[in-house]
C-alpha cells in the first residue's frame, strides 16, 4: 500500500505541473496587461516596456513559465548551460534582477500592481478573511444542508423533496 501511495503522488506530479503551465498559459493570452489602465490614465510606451523587462513578461512563455515554477536564479543557470535556446538573451540580461524565487520555495514574487509588496505578503494578509468567509459558509451549508436532507428523505417525490433538491443544485453551483 506504501508503494501504491508513494507511486501515485509521483505520477501526480507531471498533471499538476501541466495544469500549472496551462493556467499560467491562459492567464498570459488574456487580452491586455497588468500595466494596461482604464480610462485616461495610460502608461507611456517606454514605461510599460521597462516595467515589462523589469517583471520578465518580455521573456518567452517558457522562459516566464520557468521564472515563475523555479526561480529567476535557476532558469538564468538553465539559459547558461543551454543559450542556443530561443529567449536565453532575454533571460541572461536580465534575471539579475532577482525578482522570484520560484513556486518551489514558495515564493510568489512581487505584486504587480501594488508598488514594494509580495504576493505573499498579500495572500497572508487575507488568508485570515477568507478562512472566516469559508467557516462561515461551512457552517451556513450544514445548519440548512442537513435539515433539508432528512426533509427530503422523509417526503420523497413531494414538493419538498423536489423544491430542496433544487435549492441544494442551486446552492452547489
Amino acid at each position: 500500500m506504501f508503494v501504491y501511495i508513494i507511486r501515485r503522488l509521483l505520477s501526480s506530479i507531471p498533471v499538476i505541473l501541466l495544469l500549472t503551465f496551462v493556467i499560467f498559459a491562459l492567464m498570459r493570452a488574456i487580452p491586455g496587461g497588468p500595466f494596461d489602465f482604464a480610462g485616461d490614465k495610460s502608461l507611456p510606451k517606454a514605461v510599460t516596456a521597462n516595467l515589462e523587462r523589469r517583471h520578465h513578461l518580455d521573456w518567452p512563455l517558457g522562459w516566464q513559465f520557468s521564472s515563475y515554477v523555479l526561480g529567476d536564479d535557476i532558469t538564468a543557470g538553465i539559459c547558461t548551460g543551454l543559450a542556443f535556446l530561443p529567449g536565453c538573451d532575454a533571460v541572461q540580461a536580465t534575471a539579475d534582477a532577482g525578482i522570484s524565487q520560484g513556486l518551489i520555495r514558495g515564493d510568489l514574487g512581487m505584486a504587480m500592481k501594488q508598488r514594494g509588496r509580495t504576493v505573499n505578503d498579500l495572500v497572508a494578509e487575507s488568508l485570515p478573511i477568507s478562512f472566516q468567509l469559508g467557516m462561515i459558509a461551512l457552517a451556513l451549508a450544514i445548519v440548512i444542508g442537513i435539515p433539508a436532507g432528512i426533509l427530503s428523505a422523509l417526503r420523497q417525490n413531494t414538493w419538498l423533496d423536489y423544491s430542496s433538491s433544487f435549492v441544494a443544485v442551486l446552492g452547489l453551483s
